[in-house]
């Protein structure tokens, strides 16, 4: 696959959006909520020429676009990927719901691409906002960020990959963590 291409490398190739003066949709399978809210992550990369916008959400019904909601608006043309989440939180967790997403593109050959989508358990737990390295030696480097208000400890993920089944996971009660052995 071409790196250009999709967010993951040596991952499957990312799923184009091409529309030209109207509206194309993407709908998954369904996702039932039981009760519980999803978080829906994604990476998506807009075409550097023209406008575009992306819209990201669910559906209840997924012949009825009048069923569409959008927590998540991108519009213009940043052609670097950049990675969205929304969650379910606000809807009804007794009912089905299919994750969507809507693309319009100014030009026929206005495409963008969205790569890597993951649904999870949603929780309420903000993810720490800044994160930084704050000390790096040949073989150690201390991580820190700022805590959320709830938050009792971290799990911090590293590895020499960006995919999260090849990361060492780490525990830390604080908001700093030194990692060894690197």
């Amino acid at each position: 696959t071409n790196a250009q291409h999709n967010h993951t490398p040596g991952g499957n190739r990312a799923m184009f959006l091409l529309a030209e003066y109207y509206y194309n949709m993407f709908v998954s399978g369904v996702v039932p909520l039981s009760g519980d809210a999803i978080k829906v992550s994604f990476w998506l990369m807009m075409p550097s020429y023209g406008s575009a916008e992306v819209l990201a959400g669910v559906m209840t019904n997924p012949d009825d676009t009048s069923t569409f909601i959008p927590p998540v608006t991108v519009t213009g043309n940043n052609t670097s990927w950049t990675e969205y989440e929304f969650n379910t939180s606000s809807l009804d967790g007794n009912a089905s719901y299919y994750v969507a997403f809507r693309y319009y593109g100014e030009y026929s050959y206005n495409s963008g691409a969205i790569d890597d989508i993951t649904i999870s358990e949603y929780s309420p737990c903000d993810r720490p906002a800044t994160a930084s390295v704050v000390d790096v030696q040949e073989y150690s480097a201390t991580l820190a960020w700022n805590g959320v208000s709830i938050a009792t400890g971290y799990w911090v993920y590293y590895g020499t990959t960006n995919h999260f089944e090849d990361a060492t996971a780490v525990f830390a009660t604080d908001t700093a963590i030194q990692l060894n052995n690197l």
